[in-house]
């Protein structure tokens, strides 16, 4: 959000700015947990401690985000923890999740704005077109940008 010095002596803008940035240092300290399959009666604390096992910070708060629907699903778990220091720890750490038995389908990402999440899709759309119109190459995306390398040869 980009405002002027005129903007900030309005107090509707104000509030908006003021609203932004909070909402901005809370998603900092939130981490999303995806692929964690959902039990009756869970304590998703316990669950979601289980998963940082390897004696990262604690969870202040954990819940299930998302509506609940019949069939057996994997609601997305938001994390929140001390502060963002300790979010980029456990984010530094997610590599050991692939290597557990239990938890190799569980992935973790930083809490995301709407518009972040929008961006996020265009992106994922554009590089999977690319990838069905150029299956010989590599593709991925990096700093927001779509990718392509040639493949390792083997």
């Amino acid at each position: 959000m980009v405002c002027t010095t005129k903007c900030l002596t309005d107090p509707v803008t104000l509030k908006k700015v003021v609203k932004f940035v909070v909402q901005e240092e809370d998603r900092r300290r939130n981490v999303i947990i995806f692929g964690l399959h959902e039990k009756n009666d869970e304590n998703v604390k316990e669950r979601v401690q289980k998963v940082f096992q390897i004696g990262l910070k604690p969870v202040l708060q954990a819940s299930r985000v998302g509506r609940i629907s019949k069939e057996k699903s994997k609601r997305p778990v938001k994390v929140s923890l001390s502060s963002s220091c300790a979010v980029q720890q456990v984010l530094s750490q997610v590599r050991k999740l692939r290597q557990s038995a239990t938890f190799s389908k569980v992935y973790m990402r930083l809490d995301r704005s709407e518009e972040e999440r929008c961006q996020d899709r265009l992106l994922v759309q554009e590089l999977l077109k690319i990838r069905e119109s150029e299956p010989g190459k590599l593709h991925f995306i990096r700093a927001g940008k779509t990718h392509s390398e040639n493949k390792p040869a083997e």
